[in-house]
């Protein structure tokens, strides 16, 4: 979901924007690349998993940059 619940203090809202955008921008990206999709009669199975991947991938580099 591209609108989440807000934390309580700001510090944390702003930490929990940062560390999301990439996977947010992945999200809305493959949703509008799902539409055209729909809309030409194709499926898009492929562009789903690719989004999960892509957003694999920014999560565990995430990871690795906080150790």
């Amino acid at each position: 979901m591209s609108l989440a619940h807000a934390p309580r203090n700001r510090i944390a809202a702003v930490y929990n924007v940062n560390r999301y955008l990439a996977e947010r921008k992945i999200m809305l990206q493959c949703w509008a690349d799902m539409l055209h999709a729909w809309i030409d009669g194709r499926s898009a199975k492929d562009l789903i998993a690719d989004a999960k991947q892509r957003a694999a991938e920014v999560h565990d580099d995430e990871l690795d940059d906080d150790l």
